[in-house]
């Protein structure tokens, strides 16, 4: 596994890299999975050794949404993981967006947070709930379940 630190805005650095499965007939691409944080790590990490997971895959279903951020302008998401496991009921499909705890709570103004930092936060919950809305629909229609996991889940 190749890692790598990348300083994003100059304020937060986000561990980068390419992950090598062991257990390469699990994993479902044409290439190594790039991942963009520790907590993607994780998630290649468990996917790759739980012996509970069947098949996995990275960045491999794309989602069309409408983002209301944007003009309701459609975009496509391409969903974290898609992970097929063995569970108490049977097999079973998941779609998995990996995401830090803060993220999936919506911002607070407050008035020690400058007016332009609170408009970028509430854009990204917005563009981020309408693509969680996308994505649950499209699992639900394919008998999937969608889940967003945070480092609480990924330890």
């Amino acid at each position: 596994m190749n890692r790598k630190k990348l300083t994003k805005s100059g304020k937060y650095t986000s561990l980068q890299g390419t992950f090598t499965p062991l257990n390469i007939e699990k994993y479902v691409g044409d290439s190594k999975p790039k991942f963009k944080s520790k907590l993607e790590l994780k998630m290649m990490t468990f996917c790759d050794k739980s012996p509970l997971v069947l098949k996995w895959s990275y960045e491999r279903i794309s989602i069309p949404y409408t983002d209301r951020s944007r003009n309701n302008s459609r975009h496509n998401y391409y969903i974290d993981c898609k992970v097929t496991m063995k569970t108490k009921k049977g097999t079973k499909t998941f779609l998995i967006e990996v995401k830090s705890k803060k993220e999936t709570i919506a911002p607070v103004k407050s008035a020690r947070k400058k007016p332009e930092n609170y408009r970028k936060e509430l854009q990204t919950w917005i563009r981020n709930n309408c693509k969680w809305e996308a994505a649950s629909r499209v699992a639900k229609t394919r008998g999937w379940e969608f889940k967003i996991l945070t480092e609480e889940q990924l330890g």
